[in-house]
């Protein structure tokens, strides 16, 4: 076979295929469901022993494909290669718990139409239909459609195959709905593309297709599944002129979800390898998965000795990176559990010292924005789980490293061995598994808004900056917990030491204060101006965590430097 795409030198590849077909050893008669699995980890333990390809990333520049439903059985008996292998999957969006956002990828579903001639008026064709689902009841979210809309005039649903031709349906209707289930006896999304029918894609959570490189709500209509009930009113509010313009949109990209032998430019064979190409990149030894504009890197080492990864990326790739999360493990002294979100930085730290967990003394990166909404979607979340009150979900004040330069937050889970491990304290932070996760959610990964990003419409409101207290901040918490409010630093006790010589004591001055207090409160407040552009910064006090002499202090230092304070309803 022969193929740019291939090489007969393993030095030079960047990805290793791994040819075997779970249709083909489904059908075996030497193996049964359970004997894939089987196959599967003795594929893996040979190329292991035999190859050094798969030890030099424990397989993560390795990859299969699988259309065929069976194949979430496939590493049931290779866990830690699941975790690692690069999957080209279909259905991707019924099983969830077998497929992994940033690493995997989902493909079109779809038979190949060889020699198929083309179909005439797509675009000036009447449409007399408003919507069309068909399919087997697989899901819940399908029950629940059938539920609603079945018998409507409207909107066509059908429980299972069609008697009749699928394609008069797909050329007679406006909307082709797409819901979670299998794509088995389904009008698929690829098969209503080539029939110029526009998807409505409905679901919680559906991993779509190309998402890293086609902007599907310019082709394409996303519907959250409590919206079932009032599906009709969301389609018959689509102007003509913004169905005309997503119509148009579907006949363009269509040919990106079609499959030719042999392959043609720009076909689903082409868009699949580009998926492919952008699931894997290295720094420094550092493995990175790719999910639209997220880029997700697996370190094995301290996070927050890993200085400069924003630059540092930026440089390996040329791409420009906007803000850092973390996830980390917590730590507390009181082995209490539980789920924070802060900022970071050491700005109270003088030259010279050494930091006990990373940054640069008197540094503090920019604060995402996102801390605040973040931290009260966590809290929704981890109620929805359960996981509340045996939880604390709260804030951390800013501390360690490692530096960066763009708008940087933490997610912590903690705070013993136990809870580290425990797979549904993990998920609220990091995965999906039926349910949103804060980050699927919280980046609008799911095809929804994105939850706290900063722009111009926030022009002029007020941001917290958190002065005083104690590490898990509880009187700034009580204002960060409520809609609305945008947190920056926040800067516990421990980070504005005060030396005080003992004659300023209610004196009102400060000259005499020593200590790196004034420091802190500058840099924490530059960084978080600098994270909030039009926004307006308000120092809030935990006054009680003074004493009268210290509290006089930062009061009229805030003042020589035109820091306002705020009070709780300032915020609100």
């Amino acid at each position: 076979m022969k193929s740019h795409f291939l090489t007969e030198d393993p030095d030079e590849a960047d990805f290793f295929y791994m040819p075997f077909s779970i249709a083909l050893i489904r059908d075996d008669h030497r193996l049964d469901i359970a004997g894939i699995s089987v196959f599967v980890k003795s594929y893996i333990l040979n190329i292991t022993n035999n190859y050094p390809y798969w030890n030099r990333t424990g397989g993560a520049d390795h990859f299969y494909f699988a259309c065929h439903s069976k194949g979430r059985f496939a590493f049931d008996k290779a866990f830690v290669a699941k975790l690692n292998v690069i999957q080209l999957l279909c259905s991707s969006n019924l099983y969830i718990s077998s497929y992994v956002a940033h690493k995997d990828a989902p493909v079109p579903q779809v038979w190949p139409r060889l020699d198929a001639p083309p179909i005439p008026n797509l675009l000036t064709r009447e449409r007399k239909q408003l919507g069309f689902f068909s399919g087997g009841m697989n899901s819940r979210t399908r029950v629940y459609l059938l539920k609603v809309w079945d018998n409507d005039t409207e909107i066509f649903t059908h429980h299972g195959r069609l008697p009749t031709p699928y394609s008069e349906q797909l050329l007679g209707s406006k909307f082709c709905i797409h819901a979670r289930g299998y794509e088995v006896n389904s009008a698929r999304i690829a098969d209503a593309l080539y029939y110029g029918c526009v998807p409505v894609i409905l679901s919680n959570h559906y991993d779509l297709p190309f998402t890293d490189i086609l902007n599907w709500k310019s082709f394409s209509v996303i519907v959250h599944e409590r919206d079932i009930p009032i599906l009709k009113r969301i389609l018959q509010g689509i102007s003509s002129e913004e169905y005309a313009m997503l119509q148009s949109n579907v006949v363009k990209i269509r040919k990106h979800f079609q499959w030719h032998t042999p392959p043609t430019d720009f076909d689903a064979l082409h868009m699949s390898l580009y998926e492919l190409w952008q699931r894997r990149s290295v720094v420094k030894d550092i493995k990175s998965f790719t999910n639209q504009n997220v880029r997700l890197l697996q370190h094995d080492k301290s996070i927050v000795e890993e200085d400069d990864l924003d630059r540092r990326w930026e440089e390996a790739t040329g791409e420009v990176v906007d803000e850092v999360i973390f996830f980390s493990k917590h730590t507390a002294v009181s082995n209490r559990p539980a789920l924070t979100v802060h900022p970071i930085g050491v700005p109270h730290l003088r030259e010279g010292d050494v930091p006990p967990q990373g940054g640069r003394p008197g540094w503090a990166a920019p604060p995402d924005p996102r801390i605040g909404p973040w931290l009260r979607l966590l809290k929704k979340i981890a109620q929805s789980r359960n996981l509340v009150p045996e939880f604390e979900i709260t804030l951390e004040g800013t501390h360690h490293g490692p530096v960066t330069s763009k708008p940087t937050l933490f997610l912590e889970i903690g705070s013993t061995d136990e809870y580290w491990k425990r797979q549904d304290a993990a998920q609220v932070i990091a995965l999906v598994e039926y349910i949103f996760s804060l980050v699927w959610e919280g980046l609008g990964l799911g095809g929804g808004d994105a939850v706290g990003n900063w722009g111009r419409e926030n022009d002029k409101n007020k941001v917290l900056l958190g002065i005083g207290g104690g590490h898990y901040a509880p009187r700034h918490m009580d204002i960060v917990v409520k809609d609305g409010v945008w947190v920056g630093h926040l800067l516990s006790g421990y980070s504005l030491p005060m030396e005080d010589p003992g004659q300023s004591k209610g004196n009102g001055k400060i000259d005499g204060i020593g200590g790196t207090w004034r420091e802190s409160i500058k840099v924490a407040y530059e960084a978080t101006k600098s994270a909030f552009p039009g926004g307006e910064v308000l120092a809030h006090l935990d006054q009680k965590s003074f004493k009268s002499w210290q509290k006089n202090a930062i009061i009229a230092f805030l003042g020589e430097q035109n820091i306002k304070i705020g009070k709780p309803n300032d915020f609100v």
